[in-house]
């Protein structure tokens, strides 16, 4: 009975989803033609530093929750310093407070600072942004990700971008494109490749606003169900 359960929750954590992630820059965004393309979610800028809020990241809530998708957020980070680094949290949570996410919220680490302390930057966002009930994550590049320890790629779910290399080589959420050719979206825009069923994860655990409070071991328990569905996809696949 316990294998029977334990392979009906990998495969119901085993799901693939092609998406998109957005800013101000991608300008006006027809949300409905986006999801009749075959889009099953959105990841948008909430903001970057330490109080700039995206322009259009509530305009883009709202019509890409009107249509249907499954949305997640991210917060572009600038800090220079711890200091900062924490008022960047408190902005982002600030940003996103009583909005519902159906996937991840993510942490945008690109500059030079994040970048040179990204194994103490992805913890204290995370743990930070779990405390609030949020599923949290980190997004970097592929060659930036290979200085993240093997305790906090394990602890804290990954957003890996890494052009041209097949979708889905990096899991469980791959940046595979930035040169994505969506309707409704005017220009190209970043394509996404999921292999975990965030939504189904995040709503059973009640995170995101999907409920009120969350528990640290729920949060662990769906970090768990992640790496086991990974794992299922490795090996399947051989990498």
């Amino acid at each position: 009975m316990h294998g029977k359960k334990q392979k009906e929750q990998h495969e119901r954590t085993v799901k693939i989803m092609v998406g998109i992630d957005v800013s101000k820059w991608n300008g006006g965004i027809d949300f409905n033609k986006v999801k009749s393309a075959g889009i099953k979610f959105v990841i948008i800028r909430a903001g970057f530093g330490v109080n700039g809020i995206d322009r259009l990241f509530k305009a883009n809530y709202t019509a890409a929750k009107e249509a249907g998708l499954k949305i997640g957020a991210y917060w572009y980070s600038y800090a220079k310093t711890k200091a900062e680094l924490q008022n960047e949290i408190s902005a982002f949570m600030n940003a996103i407070k009583g909005m519902r996410f159906e996937m991840p919220v993510y942490w945008d680490i690109e500059e030079k600072w994040v970048i040179n302390n990204i194994n103490y930057v992805i913890p204290t966002v995370c743990a930070a942004l779990e405390k609030a009930g949020y599923f949290a994550g980190y997004y970097t590049s592929a060659s930036v990700n290979a200085s993240v320890s093997d305790e906090n790629k394990k602890r804290f779910t990954s957003w890996v971008a890494h052009w041209g290399k097949k979708a889905g080589t990096y899991k469980p959420l791959h940046q595979y494109s930035n040169t994505g050719e969506i309707s409704g979206i005017n220009g190209n825009v970043d394509l996404d490749f999921c292999s975990v069923d965030f939504p189904a994860i995040i709503t059973e655990n009640k995170l995101n606003n999907t409920a009120i409070t969350a528990s640290d071991n729920r949060i662990q328990e769906a970090i768990d169900k992640i790496n086991a569905g990974v794992n299922i996809l490795e090996h399947m696949e051989g990498v």
